[in-house]
């Protein structure tokens, strides 16, 4: 997709929002199942790198839904878990711990 390619030029030019705005760009022009799960992965990885922890939890909770029986569920399930137990004494996201703190199905 030319939107990622967008991202990663924004990326190398040392312009992380730009590229993280590209890549949820990206999302919203109708991509495979795949290529939404490359995304929403990448666009994790670099919300995290941004600080943007509360946007990375967003971000795993809509790929769980969006892919129920993606093979890599139960690892985005762990990185879940420990982003939202960082963020449990805040008393951010205490519902979606609880949810994700128990052993998937």
């Amino acid at each position: 997709m030319l939107t990622e390619k967008l991202a990663e030029i924004y990326e190398a030019e040392g312009k992380p929002v730009s590229a993280i705005a590209a890549w949820q760009k990206a999302l919203k022009l109708n991509p495979t199942p795949q290529q939404r799960i490359r995304i929403r992965r990448t666009l994790e990885t670099k919300l995290l790198a941004g600080g943007q922890r509360a946007a990375a939890i967003d971000d795993d909770q809509k790929l769980l839904a969006e892919s129920p029986q993606y093979p890599g569920r139960p690892q985005i399930e762990a990185e879940l878990k420990d982003l939202m137990q960082a963020d449990s004494g805040t008393g951010k996201n205490d519902s979606a711990f609880l949810r994700y703190s128990r052993p998937s199905r």
